[in-house]
């Protein structure tokens, strides 16, 4: 767990407080940043 993974975990829970677990896993590690994620991750 480095800082840069904890300031994620704080912004995904600021942007989708109902995110499980699981989801934010599956959703952070496949494929990494493209179109698809544009809204959900702004980098």
């Amino acid at each position: 767990m480095t800082a840069t993974d904890t300031q994620n975990d704080q912004n995904q829970k600021r942007w989708r407080p109902n995110m499980d677990r699981p989801r934010v896993v599956e959703w952070r590690e496949p494929h990494g940043p493209g179109p698809h994620l544009g809204k959900e991750n702004p980098r």
